[in-house]
């Protein structure tokens, strides 16, 4: 059994950690052409068929030619582009991609294969066991700082049936190798000096001197992430964690030098991102259009 697990394990890595995020120009809102309507293969493949690729799909992802492989495709879409293509459901300017890199493939960057087989499970932040559609919900209203997509509509469809499509062969219920972030274990509280030193000498080049991160040629889309201000995490977010973000630092930036960074000046670095100071979005709480998950 563990012999199966670790082939699955190194497969996933090897073969679906390639992905990148796609280049289109389509200004095309998933959101607002399905939302409350009958979710069916025709309905996602006329939707597809008004998308203008200026890039192909990764080649795991463009073989999906089946009824439900339409919907893999959107759901790699949402994931790589939430703002772009849901924008209705996200208030920042994040995307699922920026917390779990590599279009969520990518082991000890929280990787969706690792993550689809452990729920439902109970989450001690709403007290509640939730689904892995509740997961989801979850993530657009803290780390996007949107309102909860319904249950059942084609944005959650959409990109459950991208996570099951990539998690197919994980045991249920089994933690895997490069489950999560690597927790780090810093030897002191955290300097806020130090962090501040080591995110402008190492942090500052792609997330911006002021958290604003670096956007592309299109007006509200970025290349790099903002890790304060309006367009960021909201304060409920996991990445707003002190710990968190930590781990995901160490294990993961800078970006293609991943490990390069001490326990404890990944630490200071999270905790000085993360300062009070630094000017956050406040969780939306409507209970109608953003429910508390």
């Amino acid at each position: 059994m563990r012999k199966v697990i670790l082939f699955f394990y190194i497969m996933i890595f090897m073969g679906v950690s390639g992905f990148a995020a796609s280049t289109q120009q389509s200004t095309a809102d998933i959101s607002k052409a399905l939302d409350g309507k009958p979710v069916d293969y025709a309905a996602a493949k006329s939707m597809l068929s008004k998308i203008q690729f200026d890039a192909p799909f990764p080649a795991e992802v463009e073989k999906q030619n089946s009824e439900f492989g339409e919907f893999v495709k959107l759901g790699y879409l949402l994931f790589t582009q939430t703002k772009k293509y849901a924008p209705k459901y996200v208030g920042s300017a994040l995307s699922c991609n920026n917390c779990h890199l590599n279009a969520g493939a990518l082991a000890n960057s929280a990787p969706m294969w690792a993550s689809y087989g452990m729920y439902p499970a109970y989450r001690g932040k709403n007290h509640l066991v939730n689904s892995f559609e509740n997961r989801l919900q979850g993530c657009f209203i803290y780390s996007e700082n949107g309102i909860v997509p319904p249950s059942g509509g084609v944005i959650l469809k959409s990109l459950s049936a991208y996570i099951y499509w990539m998690s197919k062969g994980v045991p249920v219920g089994v933690s895997l190798p490069g489950r999560g972030y690597p927790k780090v274990k810093p030897a002191k509280k955290a300097d806020l000096k130090k962090g501040e030193a080591v995110y402008m000498q190492k942090c500052a080049i792609c997330h911006g001197k002021f958290g604003e991160g670096v956007k592309t040629r299109h007006a509200h889309e970025y290349q790099f992430p903002p890790l304060w201000g309006p367009d960021s995490y909201n304060w409920g977010a996991g990445m707003h964690k002190v710990s968190n973000f930590a781990n995901f630092i160490k294990a993961n930036m800078p970006l293609g030098q991943s490990y390069t960074l001490s326990d404890q000046e990944a630490w200071d670095i999270a905790a000085w991102v993360n300062q009070k100071s630094h000017s956050r979005p406040t969780r939306v709480s409507d209970p109608i259009n953003g429910p508390a998950f």
